[in-house]
């Protein structure tokens, strides 16, 4: 696919001068770093933001008939907007991670990594009725199971 694309065309270039080595680990030196890397995510982020910003203005640019409906589209792009700014962040934080090689960049990287995952299974699971309509059946009759094979005994 697209990454082994990537890598031909960076090793392509000139495969002896594009490394280097940080800590015990071969990495790419700051050029191919930035072309190799760094542009892919950036056109990444772009995009991710581009389509954010479209779904923002079609959700606010559709009338609400009643109130709980005004209610719901506010949810969903508050949704939106939480989901992509979290997705933006945590990839700036591993720019700089990268960049400045310090540890606590990578924590950070790694708590909004957390965060992310977190937001989608709470706003895209527990928030949907139809989600919830099929886990909570199936957690409610596990309940049932471990009540009768474990309290009753």
């Amino acid at each position: 696919g697209l990454p082994a694309v990537i890598v031909a065309i960076t090793l392509g270039i000139n495969h002896t001068n594009n490394y280097i080595k940080i800590a015990d680990v071969c990495w790419l030196s700051k050029t191919p770093f930035y072309a190799a890397f760094l542009a892919p995510v950036g056109v990444i982020l772009t995009f991710n933001l581009t389509i954010m910003f479209l779904a923002i203005c079609r959700r606010s640019s559709v009338k609400s008939e009643n109130e709980s409906e005004h209610e719901t589209k506010k949810m969903r792009v508050f949704g939106i907007f939480s989901l992509t700014l979290l997705f933006v962040l945590s990839w700036v934080v591993a720019f700089i991670a990268v960049e400045e090689e310090a540890e606590v960049f990578h924590i950070i990287f790694i708590i909004f990594n957390i965060l992310l995952g977190m937001f989608i299974f709470i706003f895209y699971c527990i928030y949907k009725k139809d989600a919830t309509d099929v886990i909570f059946p199936y957690v409610s009759e596990q309940q049932k199971w471990i009540k009768k094979n474990t309290y009753e005994k």
